[in-house]
Protein backbone atom coordinates (compact mmCIF):
# COMPACT_ATOMS: atom_id res chain seq x y z
CA UNK A 1 0.00 0.00 0.00
CA UNK A 2 2.87 2.18 0.98
CA UNK A 3 4.52 1.93 -2.67
CA UNK A 4 0.91 2.38 -4.27
CA UNK A 5 0.73 5.99 -2.96
CA UNK A 6 4.42 7.03 -3.27
CA UNK A 7 4.20 5.36 -7.09
CA UNK A 8 0.91 7.61 -7.42
CA UNK A 9 2.64 10.84 -5.93
CA UNK A 10 5.39 10.38 -8.33
CA UNK A 11 3.67 9.79 -10.83
CA UNK A 12 1.60 12.99 -9.87
CA UNK A 13 4.38 15.03 -8.82
CA UNK A 14 7.11 14.52 -11.28
CA UNK A 15 5.34 16.09 -14.06
CA UNK A 16 4.10 19.48 -12.05
CA UNK A 17 8.36 19.49 -10.76
CA UNK A 18 9.51 19.05 -14.22
CA UNK A 19 7.23 21.66 -16.13
CA UNK A 20 7.80 23.93 -13.35
CA UNK A 21 11.53 23.58 -13.93
CA UNK A 22 11.81 23.39 -17.60
CA UNK A 23 13.45 25.93 -19.50
CA UNK A 24 10.43 26.88 -21.90
CA UNK A 25 8.06 26.96 -18.95
CA UNK A 26 10.28 29.93 -17.25
CA UNK A 27 10.52 31.24 -21.18
CA UNK A 28 6.60 31.21 -21.22
CA UNK A 29 6.49 33.03 -18.00
CA UNK A 30 9.09 35.79 -18.83
CA UNK A 31 7.15 36.01 -22.19
CA UNK A 32 3.90 36.31 -20.67
CA UNK A 33 5.10 38.90 -17.79
CA UNK A 34 6.51 41.21 -20.07
CA UNK A 35 3.47 41.22 -22.99
CA UNK A 36 1.46 42.12 -19.53
CA UNK A 37 3.97 44.66 -18.76
CA UNK A 38 3.44 46.25 -21.97
CA UNK A 39 -0.56 45.90 -21.93
CA UNK A 40 -0.09 48.12 -18.63
CA UNK A 41 2.19 50.24 -19.70
CA UNK A 42 -0.25 50.95 -22.89
CA UNK A 43 -3.21 51.24 -20.82
CA UNK A 44 -1.67 54.09 -18.81
CA UNK A 45 0.10 55.56 -22.10
CA UNK A 46 -3.79 55.68 -23.49
CA UNK A 47 -5.33 56.86 -20.16
CA UNK A 48 -2.83 59.68 -20.07
CA UNK A 49 -2.87 60.63 -23.51
CA UNK A 50 -6.66 61.33 -23.16
CA UNK A 51 -6.39 62.51 -19.59
CA UNK A 52 -3.60 65.72 -20.70
CA UNK A 53 -6.17 66.90 -23.77
CA UNK A 54 -8.64 67.30 -21.15
CA UNK A 55 -6.73 69.29 -19.07
CA UNK A 56 -5.22 71.28 -21.71
CA UNK A 57 -1.51 70.56 -21.44
CA UNK A 58 -0.59 70.57 -24.93
CA UNK A 59 3.14 70.07 -24.13
CA UNK A 60 2.26 66.87 -21.90
CA UNK A 61 -0.39 66.05 -24.57
CA UNK A 62 2.30 66.60 -27.48
CA UNK A 63 4.75 64.45 -25.84
CA UNK A 64 2.88 60.93 -26.39
CA UNK A 65 3.10 61.64 -29.98
CA UNK A 66 6.66 60.22 -32.29
CA UNK A 67 8.48 63.55 -33.76
CA UNK A 68 7.25 62.11 -37.57
CA UNK A 69 3.87 60.82 -36.58
CA UNK A 70 0.85 61.46 -39.05
CA UNK A 71 -2.60 62.34 -37.82
CA UNK A 72 -5.65 61.32 -40.10
CA UNK A 73 -9.28 62.25 -39.44
CA UNK A 74 -11.87 60.07 -41.72
CA UNK A 75 -15.70 60.05 -42.23
CA UNK A 76 -16.89 56.79 -43.52
CA UNK A 77 -14.47 56.14 -46.00
CA UNK A 78 -13.64 59.78 -46.94
CA UNK A 79 -9.79 61.18 -45.49
CA UNK A 80 -11.06 64.57 -44.32
CA UNK A 81 -7.94 65.60 -43.32
CA UNK A 82 -4.41 64.74 -42.93
CA UNK A 83 -1.77 66.38 -40.50
CA UNK A 84 2.05 65.98 -39.79
CA UNK A 85 1.67 66.31 -35.59
CA UNK A 86 3.22 69.95 -35.37
CA UNK A 87 -0.11 71.42 -37.75
CA UNK A 88 -2.19 68.78 -35.49
CA UNK A 89 -0.78 69.69 -32.21
CA UNK A 90 -1.66 73.57 -32.62
CA UNK A 91 -4.95 72.68 -34.34
CA UNK A 92 -5.45 70.85 -30.86
CA UNK A 93 -4.28 74.20 -29.07
CA UNK A 94 -6.78 76.35 -30.73
CA UNK A 95 -9.69 73.90 -29.89
CA UNK A 96 -8.93 73.51 -26.58
CA UNK A 97 -7.74 77.20 -25.84
CA UNK A 98 -10.96 78.54 -27.94
CA UNK A 99 -13.17 76.29 -25.66
CA UNK A 100 -15.81 78.09 -23.57
CA UNK A 101 -16.32 75.13 -21.70
CA UNK A 102 -14.83 71.87 -19.78
CA UNK A 103 -14.76 69.72 -22.79
CA UNK A 104 -13.66 66.57 -20.80
CA UNK A 105 -12.15 63.36 -23.40
CA UNK A 106 -12.12 59.78 -21.85
CA UNK A 107 -11.60 56.35 -23.71
CA UNK A 108 -14.42 54.29 -23.25
CA UNK A 109 -12.71 51.36 -23.94
CA UNK A 110 -9.89 49.63 -26.18
CA UNK A 111 -8.59 46.62 -27.89
CA UNK A 112 -5.39 45.90 -28.67
CA UNK A 113 -5.29 44.12 -32.11
CA UNK A 114 -1.65 43.24 -32.37
CA UNK A 115 1.24 43.79 -29.72
CA UNK A 116 4.58 43.03 -30.62
CA UNK A 117 8.30 43.83 -30.36
CA UNK A 118 8.08 47.61 -29.80
CA UNK A 119 4.95 48.11 -31.85
CA UNK A 120 1.16 48.36 -30.75
CA UNK A 121 -1.83 48.64 -32.76
CA UNK A 122 -4.84 49.91 -30.73
CA UNK A 123 -8.71 50.53 -31.41
CA UNK A 124 -9.91 52.83 -28.97
CA UNK A 125 -13.51 54.37 -28.20
CA UNK A 126 -13.96 57.36 -27.05
CA UNK A 127 -16.02 59.96 -25.44
CA UNK A 128 -15.84 63.94 -25.59
CA UNK A 129 -18.24 65.48 -23.06
CA UNK A 130 -18.89 69.15 -23.73
CA UNK A 131 -21.67 71.13 -21.61
CA UNK A 132 -24.67 68.62 -21.86
CA UNK A 133 -23.57 67.80 -25.72
CA UNK A 134 -22.02 64.31 -26.22
CA UNK A 135 -20.37 62.76 -29.47
CA UNK A 136 -18.43 59.75 -29.25
CA UNK A 137 -15.98 58.33 -31.97
CA UNK A 138 -12.86 55.61 -32.49
CA UNK A 139 -8.95 56.47 -32.38
CA UNK A 140 -6.60 53.81 -34.08
CA UNK A 141 -3.47 53.96 -32.93
CA UNK A 142 -0.11 52.56 -34.00
CA UNK A 143 2.75 53.07 -31.52
CA UNK A 144 6.00 52.34 -31.55
CA UNK A 145 8.69 52.26 -28.84
CA UNK A 146 10.64 55.27 -28.74
CA UNK A 147 14.22 55.66 -27.78
CA UNK A 148 13.52 56.22 -24.30
CA UNK A 149 11.32 52.99 -24.78
CA UNK A 150 8.11 54.34 -23.89
CA UNK A 151 5.00 54.26 -25.89
CA UNK A 152 4.71 56.87 -28.69
CA UNK A 153 1.60 57.32 -31.14
CA UNK A 154 3.55 57.40 -35.11
CA UNK A 155 -0.01 56.95 -36.77
CA UNK A 156 -3.48 58.33 -35.36
CA UNK A 157 -6.77 57.83 -37.24
CA UNK A 158 -9.67 58.94 -35.88
CA UNK A 159 -13.30 59.71 -36.35
CA UNK A 160 -16.37 60.79 -34.86
CA UNK A 161 -19.74 58.57 -34.65
CA UNK A 162 -22.28 61.78 -35.52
Amino acid sequence: MKRVVSFLFLLIALPVFINFCSPFSQDTTKKDEQKEQKINDIDLFLNSYFSTWSNKDIEAYQSHFHKDAIVMFITGDQVQRNDHIQDFIQGQATVLSNSNGILVEHMTSYTIDHLENKEAYITAQWELINGSIKKTGVDRFILIKGEDDKWKILVLIWSTNY
